[in-house]
């Protein structure tokens, strides 16, 4: 077994790659891997001019805002880039909000954005709301794990799902989102047909909050997980409402989902 590479000769290796174009670069892994200044600098000009590399994993390097707007400026010229993962990066809502604008752009088309574990908060979680009212945003899956948004970042990020067709996971564990976010999130969930996961696990959520989201679940076919452990919630039938329902949306036939949802809640009422 060869001996794993001091990680300053990596953090080279990979840069000279990114700037050759190298194939090896589809998938950039940069986790945890203490980057100086003046390597910041050098790898997000070797992005500008990279058309390779469609993963970028950028977790756990003290970006902060300096470092996300570096970030978001190289991926402006750069068309490739589906997969951006920034999280545990001192990220806060100056730079959460320049990730937002580039959402908008026709020339970024990102499918996968992770900002974990940084202080987005409800400002940044604002912008990455006004972004995904797009209905021609690419974004499929939002990671923003214990990210501070609070309820009004949930409303935010739920306000858009009326319109947005292509977002499919949204992971928003751990942020202090009480029943008003969970009710913004039920409200949503009758009108679209595209999310699939919604993690609101480690949250704040009662027993108000989960019967609203078990009432969407009666009217919405669409979603399989939603995922609500670790909260306020209760009233046990409604965790096992919500559990039952989603089950019969992951069975795939929309066309009898309202069927056996009605028969499942008669039965649950004896």
């Amino acid at each position: 077994m060869a001996p794993l590479l001091p990680k300053f000769i990596r953090r080279r290796i990979i840069l000279r790659r990114i700037r050759n174009n190298d194939e090896s670069t589809v998938e950039v892994d940069l986790v945890d891997a203490h980057l100086s200044a003046s390597m910041k600098r050098d790898l997000v000009d070797a992005l500008r001019r990279n058309t390779v590399a469609t993963t970028l994993w950028f977790t756990g390097n003290d970006l902060g805002d300096d470092g996300a707007l570096e970030v978001v400026d190289s991926l402006r010229h750069n068309g490739t880039v589906r997969h951006l993962i920034l999280g545990v990066n001192g990220i806060g809502t100056r730079g959460a909000e320049a990730v937002a604008g580039l959402l908008e752009e026709r020339e970024t088309r990102l499918e996968v954005l992770c900002m974990g574990s940084n202080d987005v908060g409800e400002g940044g979680a604002r912008a990455l709301g006004e972004a995904l009212s797009s209905t021609d945003s690419s974004l499929k899956e939002l990671y923003l794990r214990n990210c501070d948004i609070g309820d009004k970042g949930a409303l935010s990020l739920a306000r858009p799902l009326s319109k947005n067709a292509g977002l499919r996971d949204i992971w928003l564990g751990g942020n202090a989102i009480s029943d008003d976010g969970a009710k913004a999130f039920a409200e949503a969930l009758g009108y679209n047909e595209a999310v699939r996961i919604l993690d609101l696990s480690n949250n704040d959520i009662g027993d108000a909050g989960g019967e609203a989201l078990m009432e969407a679940l009666t009217r919405n076919h669409t979603v399989f997980n939603i995922d609500i452990e670790g909260n306020r919630i209760q009233d046990e039938r409604i965790i096992a409402d919500i559990t039952a329902l989603t089950e019969i949306n992951a069975k795939g036939d929309p066309s009898r989902a309202g069927e056996l949802k009605e028969e499942y809640l008669e039965r649950s009422k004896r």
